[in-house]
């Protein structure tokens, strides 16, 4: 206090007079700015290919990677940030999708020379970023190349916190993964209601 009042009162905050604004409306532009994209160019971004549809109705609009077609399984969501590999080659998500919560770490494919299965059981994956590369140097595979390898189909740039917010509040859910433009949203959203893991003699698969 005997520093500050050494110092003189004209740095009392309280004393100071009010600051006013450097801005005048003229530093403003008064006129929008309209940015006009080259003829022919295509934009920066990837245009929604695949969908994810739930039994509860939603869609889920996003980029198909791995395998190409249509997928019905039962979506869990998985909040772990590590660990994937053992989630790709478990047996314990035969005929799930596994849909990873966290963004966009935990992604990468797993160590091909420490594999725990012959192959990869999950009937589909879907994450929020698609990591094209390993963030280990251990990791002998991308997500994407090691899902097409094993028929696998996954769904990414989508709203994986939303979705997993739906999933803890109403269950485990029915989903489909398509990139088929031609099949409508009913006719998957059928898929999810005829298809059922209950009842499936899993352990022979």
């Amino acid at each position: 206090m005997e520093l500050f009042a050494s110092l003189g009162s004209s740095l009392n905050p309280f004393d100071a007079p009010p600051l006013k604004a450097s801005l005048s409306r003229r530093s403003v532009p008064s006129r929008s700015v309209v940015v006009r994209a080259e003829s022919g160019a295509s934009p920066p971004w990837v245009s929604p290919d695949a969908r994810l549809v739930l039994s509860d109705g939603s869609v889920w609009h996003g980029n198909a990677f791995g395998a190409t077609g249509t997928a019905v399984g039962e979506v869990v969501f998985n909040t772990s940030i590590d660990r994937l590999s053992g989630d790709l080659d478990g047996p314990k998500y035969k005929g799930q999708f596994a849909h990873l919560y966290t963004s966009p770490y935990g992604n990468p494919a797993s160590n091909l020379m420490t594999m725990e299965s012959e192959k990869c059981h999950l009937g589909g994956i879907v994450v929020r970023d698609l990591s094209m590369r390993g963030l280990q140097l251990s990791l002998q595979a991308v997500l994407s190349d090691y899902c097409a390898s094993q028929n696998v189909m996954g769904i990414a740039n989508v709203d994986t916190r939303a979705i997993t917010r739906r999933l803890r509040d109403e269950g485990c859910l029915n989903g489909v993964i398509c990139n088929d433009a031609s099949i409508s949203d009913e006719k998957l959203l059928q898929k999810t209601k005829e298809w059922s893991i209950v009842g499936m003699d899993l352990v022979s698969q």
